[in-house]
């Protein structure tokens, strides 16, 4: 193993690095962890790739801090070949509930040591977005893309849509019944009901609720809430005449 240095680590490690025996990997992890994406390519003289692989390591010095970007030096067949390993950072993570209705509160996670930047109007995060601070409260639908830096290093971009949803409304009254029923129908503030009495799908061109229906047959009331442009799942309930 060769003496290591703080920017630039150099290991000397014997045969395909794909093809290590169990002694030289024990080796090898004094100064590799394996839990970060690394892309690593090996190449002859020519400049062509001998030995493509994927393998997922972090550089560290004698000292157990990482360093990258990093070259490993390789001797294959008595000839030296250098493959430049260069990290990628993971994708920043991106939770929250979706659908939601009225709100929800959206988080950003991403390594250690990164920064996170993000947009809200679908447009592609540079360094010169705005910077992830704490919770992001959406109180629509909305796409938010981030990325983590770390350096001269970024991610790739993540994205995420949260969709603001309408709660769908309610329909009470009895069933069955054997002259008449009154139908009610209920919607979070500031919603309006639009239903059908007829079997087909509610929309926003069907009958508006405004009071009780008396129903004096078997009937399927199906029904919807709009807010603000926002349409619920359809809500269905069949009253039964005796």
């Amino acid at each position: 193993m060769t003496k290591q240095t703080q920017q630039m680590p150099l290991l000397m490690i014997v045969g395909n690095i794909a093809l290590l025996t169990d002694k030289e990997a024990e080796q090898i992890k004094k100064y590799i962890v394996f839990d970060t994406i690394l892309d690593v390519q090996f190449k002859d003289a020519d400049g062509e790739v001998m030995i493509p692989t994927g393998f997922v390591p972090e550089v560290k010095n004698d000292a157990g801090d990482v360093t990258s970007p990093a070259v490993i030096t390789v001797i294959k067949n008595g000839s030296i070949v250098k493959a430049s390993v260069t990290e990628q950072l993971p994708d920043p993570v991106i939770k929250g509930t979706t659908p939601f209705e009225v709100s929800t509160k959206v988080t950003i996670e991403a390594r250690e040591g990164c920064d996170i930047f993000y947009t809200t109007d679908g447009s592609t995060p540079t360094k010169d977005s705005t910077a992830y601070e704490g919770e992001i409260t959406l109180e629509a639908t909305t796409t938010i893309k981030a990325i983590a830096i770390k350096g001269e290093l970024e991610s790739e971009v993540a994205s995420k849509t949260f969709t603001e949803q309408t709660a769908a409304p309610t329909i009470t009254g009895e069933t069955p019944f054997d002259s008449t029923t009154e139908v009610t129908m209920t919607a979070s503030q500031g919603a309006k009901i639009y239903y059908t009495t007829n079997g087909d799908t509610p929309t926003a061109e069907s009958t508006e609720y405004s009071e009780a229906i008396t129903l004096d047959a078997t009937t399927t009331i199906k029904a919807i809430a709009i807010n603000g442009g926002v349409s619920s799942d359809v809500t269905s309930k069949t009253f039964t005449k005796s």
